[in-house]
């Protein structure tokens, strides 16, 4: 009788304790489970800021007659590249017209090294002894009579590592419309194309 006396104490005792232990573990477990909500709620949030932007605009051009282009020309391009919630440690620019190259030009502004996510970048994209066929300078001039000449600037930025290496992947790959008014106006299409392959 004494020793079922005793073990029933002794179970009497021991609940207690598990359900103190018990209350412990669903307190920490919910804590886990609020944890995870929260980081789950804070990274929806951060995925719907506005997306990084690489924008361009042309400024001005020379070197080239639109409506008459000779069979070798030697144009320049003034392009400002405007980076927005992004950064570029290098860029290569190249400005194209019915997919042939006019100008061409590479930048470095280091921006991701020195944490800059916002600037604009001034480049000069430059063409020497650029061929242009017969046709090609047909079409051009129908479309400068037309009202514009329109061409592509491709853009691919990189976000390097280390600032001294000349290697890397392919931050963005991005094609935007720019025109060439027979007013001697310049200005950016709304619709431009962008791919991206590694994010930044």
């Amino acid at each position: 009788m004494g020793q079922v006396s005793d073990d029933l104490e002794a179970g009497a005792a021991a609940k207690p304790y598990r359900r103190s232990e018990e209350s412990s573990f669903v307190t920490l477990l919910v804590s886990a489970l609020i944890s995870v909500l929260l980081m789950v709620a804070l990274s929806t949030v951060m995925d719907r800021r506005s997306p990084p932007v690489v924008s361009v605009h042309l400024m001005g051009y020379d070197g080239m007659d639109p409506g008459a282009a000779g069979r070798v020309v030697s144009p320049a391009f003034n392009i400002t590249l405007r980076l927005n919630d992004t950064c570029v440690d290098r860029a290569d620019v190249t400005v194209m017209y019915s997919g042939v190259a006019l100008g061409w030009a590479r930048v470095d502004p280091r921006d991701c090294v020195k944490r800059r996510w916002a600037k604009d970048v001034e480049v000069v994209a430059r063409g020497a002894g650029v061929g242009l066929s017969q046709r090609l300078r047909d079409h051009m001039a129908s479309d400068w009579r037309s009202g514009a000449v329109e061409l592509d600037v491709d853009i691919t930025t990189y976000k390097e590592d280390t600032p001294s290496t000349d290697t890397g992947f392919p931050q963005d790959m991005i094609v935007q419309k720019v025109r060439i008014f027979n007013e001697k106006e310049e200005q950016a299409t709304a619709d431009a194309s962008s791919q991206m392959f590694l994010s930044a």
